[in-house]
């Protein structure tokens, strides 16, 4: 990308889209090897600490606009997460508490039992 913006002035624009599009081309290729590296990261997490690896896949929000991404992000994303964490917290034995003026009753924080 460094490329490209030093070449603001001397390039012309056929040279210019061609470093545009290898610097878009970089971006994507090291995106990918930090995802890859996040993944390793996670699944290297869940063998040594023998943790149970929960995956909300959120892209259908995206791709909805309005009232129809409020009632994906609900169904998607919302629902399965707090229903994942109230089960942590039964089975860690803490007390849910709901939390004052959140959107929906099913988001709540977690307290110890005393």
């Amino acid at each position: 990308m460094d490329e490209f913006f030093r070449s603001e002035g001397p390039v012309g624009g056929e040279t210019r889209g061609k470093l545009l599009k290898a610097a878009i081309d970089e971006i994507k290729m090291n995106s990918c090897k930090l995802a890859c590296r996040q993944v390793e990261k996670i699944l290297r997490m869940r063998e040594e600490f023998r943790w149970q690896i929960h995956r909300l896949i959120a892209t259908e929000v995206f791709l909805r606009r309005g009232g129809d991404a409020n009632e994906a992000w609900e169904k998607l994303v919302l629902v399965p997460s707090t229903n994942i964490v109230a089960r942590f917290i039964c089975k860690e034995n803490i007390d849910p508490k709901p939390t004052v003026g959140t959107p929906s009753n099913a988001i709540a924080i977690a307290t110890t039992n005393s």
